[in-house]
C-alpha cells in the first residue's frame, strides 16, 4: 500500500472492500475491517498524520454512505464536507421536503444509495452536489392545480401534457393521491407564442377561441395536442389573446387556418376502419379487438361523426398488430394442434402467451402471442421431425 503514494493505499483500501463480505456496508470499521482500527488508534502518533488525512480523503472521495456527526476518529472538516447525506440531512440542508427528495432519488434525478438492513428497514443517502443541481428547480416546481391555473386549462388536460412530453415532471409519476411536481420553464415555454400577440376584446365573427375550439372538438383523440403543436411552431399562428394572462384557453385563432388543420388530420376512409371491419379483417370478435385497442397493443383514435364519437383504427396499425403478434388459432394450424391446448404447450417449452383469458394484466377473449425469436425458433423445430426433444402438440382429432 505505502508503493506509489496515495494512490497504492487507496487501490488497497478499494480491494479490501470488494474482497469483504460486508465492503459495501454503511459502517467504517465493518466495511474497512482491521485495517481501520489499525491506523486510527494503533498509528496515532503525530507522526503518521499524513496516513490519516489519506485515509479521510480516501472517504471523502470513496465513501458512499453517511458519516455520524459525532464520528471521534475524523476531522469536523471532513464530516461537515462529505458528500453523501441521509435525504432527511438532504432535504434540510437545501431547504426542501422531504417527499420531494425522495421523489427526485426514486426517479433518478439525483445519486442516491439504499441499504436494506436485515430487519427489512431501508435507509437513503444522496450525493449532495446532484441533490444542489437542481435545487432550485425543485422549488419553482409547481402543482398540476397551479400549472391549471397558470395555462387556463383543466387538470385533465395538464395531466395529458405531462404525458405527451410538452412539461417536464420532477420526481417521477406520483402514487394516487400525491402531487406531481411540475417545471416551471415548461409553462413558460408553452405560453411564450402568445407573449407578443395583441390583446383582443372581441372575437370576430371568422375566428374562434382555444376554449371554443376545445369544446367542439374535446373528445376527439390527439386533436388538442395537434392544435397547440400548431400553435407553438406558428402553423396555424395566433391572431390574439383575450385576456391579459394570456393564458391558453384566450388564445383566439382563424377559423379557416383551424379548419384546415383538422381536415388535413383526419385520414381518408381509404386508410383506416372501424372496430367492425378491424375485427373482420383480423378474423376475430369486436370484443377481442376492443380489448387489443383498451391495452394499446392496437392503436386507435376517436373522430366525431355526426356529433357521435366513433373509434377507428388505421390499417397500417393493423398490419404492424399483425407483424408482432399471432393469434392461437393461426398458431395451432402451423402446429397441427387444438387450439385448446396450444398454450399449456408453448407454456411447456417457456413460451407465455402475451395477452389471453387467463391473463391477469392483457385479458383478452383469444390468446395471442409476440413474434418472438424463441417462438419462431419453436416453430421451426416443431417442424422438422428430426427434434424429439420439443413437447409434442396434442393432436386434432380426425
Amino acid at each position: 500500500m505505502l508503493l506509489r503514494w496515495p494512490h497504492g493505499l487507496e487501490q488497497g483500501l478499494d480491494r479490501i472492500r470488494a474482497e469483504r463480505e460486508d465492503g459495501r456496508a454503511w459502517k467504517l470499521s465493518v466495511a474497512l475491517g482491521p485495517i481501520y482500527k489499525e491506523i486510527f488508534d494503533r498509528l496515532s502518533d503525530p507522526a503518521y498524520q499524513f496516513v490519516r488525512d489519506a485515509i479521510e480523503r480516501y472517504i471523502l472521495d470513496k465513501w458512499e454512505a453517511p458519516l455520524a456527526l459525532r464520528h471521534k476518529r475524523l476531522h469536523v472538516d471532513a464530516i461537515t464536507e462529505h458528500r453523501w447525506l441521509p435525504v432527511e440531512a438532504a432535504a434540510s440542508r437545501m431547504n426542501l421536503r422531504v417527499a420531494v427528495v425522495s421523489r427526485a432519488a426514486e426517479a433518478g434525478e439525483v445519486h442516491c444509495r439504499d441499504q436494506v438492513y436485515p430487519s427489512g428497514r431501508v435507509a437513503r443517502v444522496v450525493e449532495i452536489s446532484s441533490l444542489q443541481a437542481i435545487a432550485d428547480k425543485l422549488h419553482s416546481a409547481v402543482s398540476v392545480e397551479e400549472a391549471a391555473r397558470k395555462l387556463g386549462l383543466s387538470k385533465n388536460r395538464v395531466v395529458e401534457l405531462i404525458h405527451a412530453g410538452f412539461l417536464k415532471i420532477w420526481g417521477g409519476q406520483p402514487q394516487a393521491g400525491a402531487p406531481w411536481f411540475i417545471a416551471q420553464n415548461g409553462i413558460q415555454d408553452l405560453l411564450r407564442p402568445a407573449s407578443d400577440v395583441s390583446l383582443q376584446k372581441q372575437i370576430k365573427n371568422t375566428q374562434i377561441s382555444f376554449s371554443q375550439l376545445m369544446r367542439c372538438v374535446a373528445r376527439e383523440d390527439g386533436i388538442f395536442r395537434k392544435i397547440l403543436t400548431a400553435s407553438i411552431n406558428g402553423t396555424i399562428g395566433i391572431s390574439g389573446v383575450g385576456n391579459s394572462d394570456r393564458r391558453i384557453c384566450d388564445w383566439i385563432f382563424e377559423r379557416v387556418l383551424v379548419k384546415s388543420l383538422l381536415d388535413s388530420s383526419t385520414p381518408t376512409s381509404a386508410s383506416e376502419v372501424g372496430v367492425v371491419e378491424a375485427a373482420h379483417a383480423l378474423g376475430v370478435k369486436q370484443e377481442v379487438v376492443y380489448a387489443l385497442v383498451q391495452q394499446q397493443v392496437i392503436k386507435s383514435r376517436i373522430r366525431n361523426i355526426n356529433g357521435r364519437q366513433t373509434r377507428f383504427v388505421r390499417l397500417s396499425d393493423l398490419e404492424a398488430f399483425r407483424e408482432k403478434y399471432v393469434f392461437g388459432r393461426e398458431l395451432a394450424i402451423s402446429l397441427h394442434c387444438s387450439p385448446k391446448s396450444l398454450a399449456s404447450v408453448l407454456s411447456r417449452s417457456g413460451i407465455a402467451a402475451f395477452g389471453g383469458p387467463t391473463s391477469t394484466t392483457r385479458p383478452c377473449r383469444q390468446y395471442y402471442w409476440l413474434r418472438s425469436s424463441k417462438l419462431e425458433a419453436y416453430l421451426a423445430q416443431t417442424a422438422d421431425p428430426t427434434q424429439s426433444d420439443l413437447p409434442k402438440p396434442d393432436a386434432l382429432p380426425e
